[in-house]
């Protein structure tokens, strides 16, 4: 906005920048509600989050939330800003933040430095010092895990730290010296034994909670002239007591038994026998002893779909991928079978959710391929899941599914579409990995087939597999591919397995009857169920020779990429074969046909 047009609105500052003074901020009511708890939270301690979508004002009001805390006398606050660093640069910027040279190198007394500050400082207050950090989610797990030690003063965490997060940004509030010890008078008179001394001289440096915490698991092995000896549960007591417990335990066993120790801690063995020699190993197998399928139980509908399998059922939107799951989920549950074609030799419920369709019309497909069939809709046992919502990437939702498939046992579990019940990033592979490795987890802990439906992309550019929409993985992930394709004016089906002979295509059809109604018809006139597949050409190389046979000048590879809409991989492969055959031509400038003159 310029100038004249900020006069018009009665404007000092543009609105739309975000280098507004905080003194132009407007602060809501609600910004004065946060700030108010805030100031009411510090005296407590303790972490806090600010978070949400970029855009939404998580930095404004973290800027109000400092000019807020800055009118405070009381309160010492620095800021953080470069929240990515490592460990070293993160204690070496917290000590010019605060005033104080952080020997990295020598952690402990750095900790020590610091804190003296801090009890300096909240002798003569009420208040806290506080440490904002922008954009949290920037820090390493690391560090996040060095703050949060770094907030414990005596194994005591009382500090607010306020995280705003971008998905999170944040502020932390650095340590105080902790709540106050229990007074000698209140402690328990058990004189007798040399540890409980030691004990006892620890709750009077010690929170009740923090030393219940830290030193209830602590079993006591024996102490002679040099060393004491403690075992703890595992490595992470053994770590942060040696760390950040060694000075308090040194005194207190001095105090007790008159005079310096070792410490020796050690990690107290169990009843595993694998224990003394680290983790629990994997079950394992000799392949003799895997379980061998018959091959009459190899299939769950024969030569399309396999017993125990995960898969996929894709293809484009309008292309009977929902008809042929109905049809499958038909031909399980009544033992007929499938597309008239498939017979289905171990038949038995199956459990389906259909995200896409209303209960009528999901209602009126199923009878209508029963009635195809000849088989009663009333005994048809297809089990419908009516949740309005289901989100299988959410860890509550996945525990009630498994559940429901535990509860049901069903032969095969049909979920379509795949789209509609998570919201995860189809095309992040670690949140694929994650959706797929449930499935996965789920059909071997209950011994169903698993059948997703899934769209394909818009304009899939090579096999039928790596044209599902989204990361690869989905493709490398099944067991059985069924692809529903559209040639000109015909639907395709073509059948996939990872551990049998593929098969098709075969034209099918949506064929409407006067007496039964909708359902798809396998055409007798393509090839049977045992005939492979018959490649497709590819179009690729003549595509690109009749490009260039247009120009009288060399065309660049972006250029043909751009006009044949492919993959820059595969048409750097076609080009190479076709330069290779001699019928294309390389020049600095770009590709030429064989026939122009290109010397």
């Amino acid at each position: 906005m310029t100038r004249p047009l900020l006069a018009v609105y009665g404007l000092k500052w543009n609105p739309f920048t975000p280098d507004i003074p905080n003194d132009a901020l407007w602060r809501p009511a609600e910004v004065e509600h946060f700030c108010w708890r805030v100031e009411q939270q510090v005296r407590d301690g303790g972490f806090a989050l600010i978070t949400g979508e970029s855009g939404t004002g998580k930095s404004v009001t973290l800027r109000l939330l400092a000019r807020h805390v800055a009118g405070m006398p009381d309160i010492a606050a620095g800021i953080l800003t470069r929240p990515q660093s490592g460990i070293d640069d993160f204690y070496r910027e917290l000590g010019e933040v605060f005033g104080i040279t952080l020997k990295v190198h020598h952690r402990w007394s750095s900790f020590k430095e610091l804190r003296a500050k801090w009890e300096n400082h909240l002798a003569t207050t009420l208040w806290r010092p506080l440490l904002l950090i922008d954009e949290a989610q920037e820090m390493t797990p690391a560090v996040l895990s060095e703050l949060r030690l770094l907030t414990s003063t005596q194994l005591v965490v009382k500090v607010p730290s306020w995280m705003k997060n971008s998905t999170w940004k944040s502020s932390a509030l650095l340590p105080d010296p902790g709540l106050e010890p229990m007074p000698p008078s209140a402690l328990p008179d058990k004189s007798s034994d040399p540890w409980n001394r030691v004990l006892d001289a620890l709750r009077t440096q010690l929170n009740p909670q923090s030393f219940q915490t830290w030193f209830g698991p602590v079993v006591f092995d024996g102490c002679d002239e040099t060393v004491c000896a403690l075992s703890v549960p595992n490595a992470f007591f053994q770590g942060y007591l040696s760390d950040n417990c060694s000075a308090l335990l040194q005194s207190a066993i001095s105090e007790v038994f008159g005079g310096a120790r070792q410490i020796r801690i050690s990690i107290r063995s169990t009843s595993s026998p694998a224990s003394d020699s680290g983790p629990t190993p994997f079950d394992v197998l000799p392949a003799c002893r895997l379980h061998a399928a018959r091959p009459q139980d190899q299939w769950l509908i024969e030569n399309l779909w396999m017993r125990d399998a995960v898969g996929i059922l894709g293809g484009p939107p309008r292309a009977y991928k929902s008809w042929l799951a109905l049809d499958i989920a038909v031909s399980v549950a009544s033992g007929t079978p499938c597309l008239a074609t498939f017979p289905v030799p171990r038949p038995g419920l199956v459990l389906l959710y259909a995200a896409e369709d209303s209960a009528s019309s999901l209602r009126s497909r199923l009878e209508s391929i029963s009635r195809a069939r000849h088989v009663s809709f009333d005994d048809l046992d297809v089990r419908v899941i009516t949740a309005d919502r289901l989100r299988l990437d959410q860890p509550d939702d996945q525990q009630r599914f498994q559940a429901t498939v535990a509860l049901h046992q069903p032969r095969i579990v049909i979920l379509d579409p795949l789209v509609r019940i998570h919201g995860a990033d189809e095309n992040a592979s670690n949140a694929v990995a994650a959706l797929l490795g449930y499935f996965r987890a789920l059909q071997r802990s209950t011994g169903t087939s698993i059948l997703l439906t899934h769209h394909s992309r818009k304009h899939p550019s090579s096999g039928s597999g790596y044209s599902l929409r989204g990361s690869s993985d989905f493709y490398a992930w099944t067991d059985c591919f069924l692809s529903l394709e559209r040639r000109r004016d015909q639907h395709q089906l073509v059948i996939e397995h990872r551990a049998a002979p593929a098969s098709g295509p075969f034209r099918i059809e949506l064929v409407v009857s006067a007496d039964d109604g909708p359902y798809l018809l396998l055409h007798p006139n393509t090839p049977s169920c045992n005939a492979p597949p018959e490649p497709d050409r590819d179009v690729l190389p003549q595509n690109i020779l009749d490009l260039l046979s247009k120009s009288t000048q060399p065309v660049t590879s972006e250029t043909i990429q751009s006009r044949l809409r492919v993959r820059k991989q595969r048409l750097l492969e076609t080009l190479r074969t076709l330069c290779k055959d001699g019928k294309v031509v390389r020049l600095a400038q770009g590709y030429l046909l064989k026939s122009t003159d290109s010397d």
